[in-house]
């Protein structure tokens, strides 16, 4: 489906931005952060926003251990080696690496498939 969707991009001669998110990753960090749920609807709108501040306040305020890995998901972007490296060191379950390493090989396809963007990649 991306690959299909990056072509048919790329067919219409106009530069893009690829935007590559794995709701699998943010919901295992979410399972593991000890939100209850209205906390974790909360935390997810944040992340969409890119609302680092209110997402902090809520971290301090009902998860502090994961403010970091939350806080770091928000800033996220830049290249994909960029975005990997930083990420690969907070995950803490076999979920969130898998949710990750699919993200990479979505990224290595395109990268075989001569789809090596020059323009920005946000991803997480």
């Amino acid at each position: 489906v991306v690959l299909l969707a990056v072509k048919s991009l790329d067919a219409l001669g106009y530069p893009f931005i690829l935007d590559l998110s794995h709701m699998g990753l943010i919901r295992s960090v979410l399972n593991r952060s000890g939100l209850d749920g209205e906390q974790k609807n909360m935390a997810m709108e944040y992340l969409h926003q890119k609302n680092g501040h209110e997402l902090t306040a809520l971290c301090r305020s009902f998860a502090p251990e994961s403010e970091k890995i939350l806080s770091a998901l928000v800033q996220l972007s830049g290249t994909p080696e960029t975005v990997f490296s930083v990420i690969m060191p907070l995950l803490r379950t076999e979920e969130e690496i898998q949710s990750l390493r699919q993200l990479q090989g979505i990224y290595d396809m395109l990268m075989k498939r001569m789809y090596a963007l020059t323009s920005l990649w946000e991803v997480i």
